[in-house]
């Protein structure tokens, strides 16, 4: 949870069976939102008064499992890259996509996520990131999307 007037966030761990409590937060207005790998919620605004909040519920999604494949056009060897992805208020995820020798590459993503490749070396541009319809480039991940397909080219 974060302060509108101070971006610190305030962090507590949520219990097995989705409680949680926030102790002696001063009054204010606050945007709530659960940050774990792989899932989101929405944020929540919260104003917090001189009184309690209870009932307070923050769903969280199940990821979506992403089936992918990376293409070098003219074929040749992969390059490696991380990907960077705004999952949400709390800020952005990062990390190794994990490839198979063939190229491809499972992953579990929260829906409309802002997506982004980075750190592939200056002789590769990156083409395309397409998940079914959706280009990642340009929209946020959603679900229905048969396969991610990562296309870099070689520069001249």
């Amino acid at each position: 949870m974060r302060g509108m007037a101070d971006p610190a966030p305030l962090r507590v761990k949520v219990a097995r069976d989705g409680l949680f409590d926030f102790s002696n937060v001063p009054p204010g207005n606050y945007r709530a939102a659960v940050r774990a790998v792989s899932r989101t919620t929405p944020v929540v605004p919260i104003t917090v008064l001189d009184k309690d909040i209870t009932g307070l519920e923050l769903a969280v999604t199940r990821p979506i499992k992403v089936q992918g494949r990376v293409i070098v056009e003219g074929g040749g060897s992969i390059p490696d890259f991380r990907f960077r992805m705004e999952q949400n208020a709390f800020g952005l995820v990062s990390g190794p996509v994990r490839l198979n020798s063939d190229g491809t590459f499972s992953l579990e993503l929260p829906e409309k996520i802002r997506f982004e490749l980075y750190g592939y070396p200056s002789s590769f541009d990156l083409k395309s990131v397409t998940y079914g319809a959706n280009n990642l480039l340009r929209e946020p991940l959603k679900a229905g999307g048969a396969e991610m397909q990562i296309t870099f080219s070689r520069r001249p």
